[in-house]
This record gives C-alpha cells, sequence and structure tokens, in this order.
C-alpha cells in the first residue's frame, strides 16, 4: 500500500527514484513476509551500517525477543559521568522530570505571572502542593503538582537553586545520584583515540566485549576456542594479553616506542 501511495506520487509530480540506487529497510515483520515485500516491489532490501550497543544490524531483529541478543550495557549506565564509567549522555526521562520541576518552581516563586495566578485562583486554592490533587485536572498539570516528591526526595528548593534561580541542571544531577568513581577513569577522560577505538576499550572494561567466552553461554557459537591462536579460550583477558597473536602485537608496539 506504502509502495503504491509511493508510485502514484511518482506518477503526479514526475519525479521518479532511481530503484536501483534504492533500499528497503523492513522491521517488525516475520523473514517470510519480509521476503514477500522485497520480492513485491522489487528493491533490495539494506542492511544497517551500525551496531546498537551488541544488537545486530538489521533492525527487524531488534524487535523479537532473542536470547541470542543481548544488549551489552544498560541506557543508564551510559548516562552515568565518564568518572563513574558512563559516557555522560543524557537520561531523557530524568531530564524531562527536572524539566517539569521548573514548572513547579515558577508556580511557587513566580505568582505574579499570568499563567501562575491561573493556576493558583482555578486549582491551587491556597492548599499544599503535597495535596491529593483530583483526577480532574489536566494530565500536564497533574504532572507539574507530582513533581513536588521529587523536590522533597532531593532535599528541597535548595539544594537545586543556583543565585535564587531553579537549575535544571543541578536537579538532573540530583535525580541522577552520586555513583563512585572508578578506578580506570583515566583511561577514558580526555582520551584522544578514535571514537570506534574508545568504544571497545569502554566496553573491554566493562568486560561486555562479545568474546566467545560470552557468545558460548547466549548459545550463539559451538565452542569459545580463540580464533587466532586455537589454543585457549577466546575471552577479554586471553584475546589482549594472553593469545600468542596479541603478544607479538604487543611486542613490536613496545619495540616501536
Amino acid at each position: 500500500m506504502l509502495f503504491d501511495a509511493f508510485s502514484q506520487v511518482s506518477r503526479a509530480s514526475g519525479l521518479a527514484a532511481n530503484i536501483d540506487k534504492s533500499n528497503i529497510y523492513i522491521g517488525g515483520v516475520i523473514a517470510t513476509e519480509r521476503e514477500a515485500i522485497v520480492a513485491s516491489v522489487h528493491i533490495s532490501k539494506g542492511q544497517f551500517p551500525f551496531q546498537i550497543f551488541g544488537s545486530t544490524s538489521d533492525y527487524q531483529e531488534t524487535w523479537h525477543t532473542d536470547p541470542s541478543k543481548k544488549s551489552l550495557v544498560t541506557w543508564h549506565s551510559l548516562c552515568l559521568p565518564r568518572s563513574a564509567s558512563g559516557w555522560n549522555l543524557k537520561e531523557m526521562s530524568l531530564w524531562n522530570k527536572a524539566d517539569v520541576s521548573n514548572l513547579l518552581w515558577a508556580l511557587t516563586h513566580k505568582k505574579d505571572k499570568l499563567w501562575c495566578r491561573w493556576v493558583h485562583a482555578y486549582y491551587i486554592k491556597g492548599r499544599s502542593l503535597s495535596t491529593q490533587w483530583p483526577s480532574t485536572i489536566s494530565c500536564s498539570l497533574r504532572k507539574i503538582l507530582s513533581s513536588y516528591q521529587l523536590i522533597h526526595d532531593v532535599g528541597g528548593w535548595e539544594n537545586v537553586c543556583r543565585k535564587s534561580k531553579f537549575s535544571i541542571k543541578l536537579m538532573y544531577q540530583a535525580l541522577l545520584g552520586n555513583h563512585e568513581k572508578v578506578t580506570w577513569r583515566r583511561i577514558l577522560c580526555n582520551n584522544s583515540a578514535t571514537p570506534k577505538s574508545f568504544f571497545i576499550t569502554w566496553l573491554t572494561l566493562w568486560n561486555r566485549l562479545p568474546t566467545k567466552d560470552r557468545l558460548l553461554t547466549w548459545k550463539v557459537v559451538t565452542d569459545d576456542q580463540c580464533p587466532l591462536c586455537s589454543k585457549c579460550s577466546e575471552s577479554v583477558s586471553h584475546l589482549f594479553f594472553e593469545c600468542d597473536y596479541a603478544t607479538s602485537i604487543w611486542q613490536k608496539v613496545l619495540h616501536s616506542l
């Protein structure tokens, strides 16, 4: 249906896509249906040129539960500071809560604003913010008022304000919490390696590389023998330090220094 609509637009506009240079990306369907779609539209099936934290490059596979497909790390781990073994990415669920808390701060500290006066006059009516609000109020306003508990959990307004102004950054950091610094943080902080090398190093420090000893436990492979030396089980320590092939590379690196 979508392809028919696309073809109709092409005929009406006079603009036609180059089928030979086009790919179709399909997700959320079983293999037989995927092949049937490809056969009906006569467009080659494309493959995503990247992996998402260990997920297969075929986008369709990420939508099905398969014990052989494991996420290498949790999203929360990626959102930790680099000194705490993360990538310092934003955890948007917490950032949104911090942003909503900013609106609650406006309700309590900017009562002269028109919308704040309207909320106070028609909804709050002098009641405490800890009040159990009725379900008749709008969902957005209920979320703003319910964020009062978040402020209480982080220790009050004084812990999330800077120079008498609410700080979304401070609120986000308070919600994220304090995390112990890892001993190997110096390897990651201010590292000028290429992104690929940096990412592999990070996975190695987390012991999350898909080495064969781990793949065997997921039943992805039938043996865990190292493909480089064919002597021992392929683990992180073996791959980088114990393997004869790795040893020869390290020797060449040391001689070049």
